[in-house]
């Protein structure tokens, strides 16, 4: 359904979509309501589960308020210009954010690695190793910064060079014809990019 949303209009995206929506939404609020059931009140608040019973809680009420919203526009749409302009507006202002609980249901598979062991697994060594990979970051961009300080400081002294020889002024600002020069090294924060690139394959040499 995003993938279309990119190149169609809202009313021609197929209403399959929007029927297996309110399947999700009506199972989802279903399992919850179980849950509800099951464990009370109380225990459902305040239980070892709490975080991911309240998030649950949460995004089965936007799924349900933006379901709503959705009936709403529909049913403003079809009527005069003053009240269509309305119901855009609601499309618009909480249409946006309410579609953002798609989203969040995303999120709920994280409860389901502490059921599989080797996710777990993956998981813990992933945020073991982090530290270490911040470390690596860190090392990667002092040495751009150190390569990039070297190179911009060679292609300043070649364009002040040029420039004094142009205009047989020993303070004349630094100039380079080429346009290459100017675009990938003019400067750190450019030559700290164009190195960047040229590191991740974003540019070749």
């Amino acid at each position: 359904e995003v993938d279309m949303s990119v190149s169609l209009a809202a009313n021609q995206i197929p209403r399959g979509f929007e029927i297996a929506n309110y399947c999700f939404v009506s199972f989802y609020g279903f399992e919850l309501g179980l849950r509800l059931f099951r464990d009370g009140m109380k225990l459902f608040i305040c239980g070892k589960d709490w975080a991911w019973n309240l998030f649950d809680a949460f995004v089965a009420v936007m799924a349900v308020g933006e379901i709503i919203m959705s009936v709403v526009a529909s049913t403003l749409e079809g009527q005069s210009d003053e009240v269509g302009g309305v119901a855009l507006d609601i499309d618009l202002r909480l249409l946006r954010l309410t579609r953002l609980t798609r989203l969040l249901r995303g999120f709920r598979f994280l409860r389901f690695l502490k059921t599989v062991s080797s996710l777990q697994t993956l998981v813990h060594s992933l945020l073991d190793t982090f530290n270490f990979l911040m470390w690596t970051v860190v090392l990667l961009f002092l040495l751009v910064y150190l390569f990039g300080i070297a190179l911009t400081q060679i292609v300043s002294d070649y364009c002040r060079f040029s420039a004094v020889e142009a205009s047989a002024n020993l303070n004349a600002v630094p100039h380079c014809e080429e346009d290459a020069l100017r675009k990938y090294w003019g400067g750190l924060s450019k030559t700290m990019i164009t190195l960047f690139k040229t590191v991740t394959g974003g540019m070749d040499w």
